[in-house]
C-alpha cells in the first residue's frame, strides 16, 4: 500500500529506453530495467518510479486523456520527508520532460497541475489512515516503534537533504556529517559521527560519536559523548557559521580536544535507527485515538 502518482507524455509516446535514460542521468537513482529505485543514503529517503509495460511487467493505465507509462510509488508509514524529496523529483520530471500527472487518490489532484501543497496534504491524510489500520491490527503497546516529532525530523531532512551544496561551499577538507537517530532502547537522540576528530562542520544535535582506538589495537571504537560536553571546544575553534553549523577547521587536533579524547571509553549504549523504521509523534498520537 502506498501513495501512487501516473505520468504520460503530453506529445509524442515514453519509450523504456528514455525512461532509463532520464532516471540514469541523476543521483540516488538505481535503473534496473523497467524499475529506477531512488535511494538517498543522506536522508534515508527511497521510493520507485516503474515504467508500464503492455507485455505484463506492469499495468498500464490507459484513460481517455492518454497512455500513462510512469508510475511512482511512496510507501506510507514512514517520514513525511519521504514524499517531500518525491516530490521533488516529480516537479523535475514535469519540468524537464513533457508529461502529464494523474493522482488517484481519493481528495488528490487528479489530472490538474502538479501542486506540491496539495499533494502533500493529500499524502498526510492517507498516511494517517494507514498508520490508523496498522495501529489497530496489532497491539501498541507490544511494538517497539521509535517516534520522532514532526518538527524534529524536518530539521534532520533538511540538513541531510542539502549536504552536497554546502560540502561545495566549504573547504573540501572539512567533513560533513549526515545527522543520524541514535536510540538507546528508550529515548531516541539526533547525533553525529565524529571520525579522527579532524575539521568538521558540526551541527547542533544531542548526541556525538567520537571514533577513539581500540583498548585491543584492533581499529577504533566508538564514544558517544552529549554535545553539551563539546561546546566549549566548538565555539573555540569554530571559524564560522554554515548552514546552522560550526566550521571547526585545523591542520592538527588541538592538545586540548586531543586529550579529551584520550580520556574516553567507548560505550555500546546506542544503535543507529533507520529513518525507514521510524514514525512522527504526531500522526501517532492522533491514530490512536482515532
Amino acid at each position: 500500500m502506498g501513495y501512487k502518482l501516473f505520468f504520460r507524455a503530453t506529445d509524442g509516446e515514453i519509450s523504456l529506453n528514455m525512461f532509463q535514460n532520464y532516471f540514469s542521468k541523476y543521483p540516488h537513482f538505481t535503473v534496473t530495467g523497467p524499475e529506477a529505485s531512488y535511494e538517498n543514503e543522506n536522508t534515508g529517503a527511497r521510493f520507485v518510479f516503474q515504467y508500464l509495460h503492455t507485455n505484463g511487467e506492469g499495468n498500464i493505465n490507459v484513460r481517455p486523456e492518454g497512455t500513462y507509462r510512469i508510475a511512482l510509488n511512496v510507501e506510507y508509514c514512514v517520514p513525511s520527508f519521504f514524499v517531500t524529496e518525491a516530490l521533488l523529483e516529480v516537479e523535475a520530471l514535469i519540468n524537464e520532460t513533457r508529461v502529464a500527472i494523474f493522482d488517484p487518490q481519493p481528495y488528490g489532484i487528479g489530472t490538474k497541475e502538479f501542486n506540491s501543497e496539495k499533494m502533500l496534504d493529500c499524502w498526510h491524510a492517507h498516511n494517517e489512515a494507514a498508520i490508523i489500520e496498522f495501529v489497530r491490527k496489532k497491539k501498541w503497546e507490544e511494538m517497539d516503534v521509535p517516534l520522532v516529532s514532526y518538527d524534529w525530523l524536518q530539521r534532520i531532512w533538511v540538513w541531510n537533504y542539502y549536504m552536497s551544496p554546502l560540502k561545495k561551499a566549504i573547504d573540501e577538507n572539512v567533513h560533513v556529517p549526515p545527522i543520524m537517530l541514535f536510540f538507546d532502547g528508550e529515548h531516541t537522540k539526533s547525533g553525529v559521527i565524529w571520525d579522527n576528530v579532524g575539521p568538521i562542520a558540526m551541527p547542533a544535535v544531542d548526541l556525538v560519536a567520537m571514533s577513539i582506538p581500540s583498548f585491543s589495537g584492533a581499529g577504533m571504537e566508538y564514544s558517544v559523548v552529549e554535545y553539551s560536553f563539546l561546546e566549549g571546544f566548538i565555539k573555540k575553534y569554530s571559524s564560522g557559521m554554515k548552514e546552522d553549523a560550526h566550521i571547526l577547521e585545523f591542520e592538527k587536533i588541538p592538545k586540548d580536544i586531543n586529550n579529551f579524547v584520550k580520556n574516553l571509553k567507548p560505550n555500546q549504549n546506542y544503535s543507529i535507527l533507520s529513518m525507514s523504521g521510524v514514525l512522527e509523534l504526531e500522526v501517532v498520537e492522533d491514530a490512536l485515538l482515532a
